[in-house]
């Protein structure tokens, strides 16, 4: 019987299944440390940190920390050497890659960004300057 499952498990794994899983690792870091990071509109962890995201979605990810202006970009997926295997071994494989997400691959793979100070720079005129980040307000 165990020798059942453990074969039926080998055959109803595919490469990128096996090699990529359905989660990636993201690394994210920056200057300042401990800048919000929000993936999808969630906070998932302050920098610096690792986050495992989805590889099947595209992510919206924003870094924030107070008195910085914040940082966003869109992590998107791209199609994984490994589903070649798939074509090699049995296109059976390619739809359980395919149902997992783990035929996909996420970039950029790592974030390292400094952040800009709201007051970067302030002339030397005897005048006084505001400056003023407004950001979307975000549903929960």
């Amino acid at each position: 019987m165990r020798a059942t499952i453990v074969l039926a498990g080998l055959l109803l794994s595919a490469c990128a299944t096996i090699i990529n899983g359905p989660r990636q690792e993201v690394d994210f870091r920056t200057a300042p440390a401990g800048a919000s990071v929000l993936a999808d509109g969630k906070e998932i962890c302050k920098t610096p940190c690792t986050a495992k995201l989805t590889r099947s979605d595209e992510h919206v990810i924003d870094l924030q920390i107070s008195g910085y202006y914040p940082y966003h970009l869109t992590m998107r997926n791209h199609g994984s050497n490994w589903i070649l295997g798939d074509i090699f071994t049995g296109l059976a494989f390619m739809f359980v890659d395919l149902a997992t997400g783990s035929c996909w691959y996420l970039t950029p793979e790592q974030v390292d960004r400094t952040l800009e100070p709201l007051m970067a720079h302030a002339p030397d005129d005897g005048r006084v300057r505001v400056g003023v980040a407004l950001q979307p307000e975000i549903p929960r």
